[in-house]
């Protein structure tokens, strides 16, 4: 009997020790991993912040650069509409276009340079082109050409309008129109300087 007290003694002890150097390896081997995982879900952590940061610096971004493009593009609807030099031609097409859309026909147009000349050299910084635009067409569709013309891009002031009928069987018209459209000297505004600096 003493030597199976011996093995039942020698077995717990066994089983002691090895709990012993289960919980040793346990406190040198797993604790330190877990200390590492600790540490590593901390740095993640601190990264998805950094990354969540970055998306909404990302997406101001974007929200700029699409302000920037719709200032681009006001920008240049600006310099349409009041250009910085007289642009009489930019100014006949959009008389053609507003004629054209009335369902009315330009059988002249002159321009008045030397009126635009003076008015540039003007104080102020701005000036303006006079066109004279001559049209035949139907009383109505004459005065949608007037209203298309008014709702421009380009600003226009009607200086002179006169409507005359030679053949009243016919109901057409003839139409005679001193316009002008306001122009910026770019010279005098400045405004050359603030762009280059941009």
């Amino acid at each position: 009997m003493n030597t199976e007290g011996k093995k039942a003694t020698n077995v717990t002890n066994l089983a002691v020790l090895a709990l012993l150097v289960a919980i040793l390896v346990g406190i040198l081997l797993v604790y330190p991993q877990i200390s590492k995982i600790k540490t590593l879900s901390a740095t993640v952590n601190q990264k998805e912040s950094e990354l969540n940061e970055g998306l909404m610096e990302v997406s101001e971004i974007k929200e700029f650069a699409l302000l920037l493009k719709s200032a681009k593009s006001d920008i240049e609807k600006l310099g349409v509409a009041i250009p910085e030099e007289e642009r009489a031609d930019e100014a006949l097409l959009q008389m053609a276009v507003a004629a054209g859309s009335a369902g009315i026909n330009i059988t002249g147009v002159g321009v008045d340079a030397q009126g635009a000349q003076s008015s540039q050299e003007a104080e102020g910084g701005s000036g303006s082109v006079t066109l004279t635009v001559s049209t035949t067409g139907e009383y109505g569709k004459t005065i949608d050409f007037i209203k298309k013309a008014e709702k421009n891009l380009r600003p226009v002031s009607f200086r002179n309008i006169t409507l005359s009928s030679d053949d009243e069987s016919s109901g057409e018209i003839a139409g005679s129109f001193m316009i002008d459209f306001p122009f910026i000297n770019a010279i005098q505004s400045g405004s050359e300087e603030v762009m280059d600096e941009q």
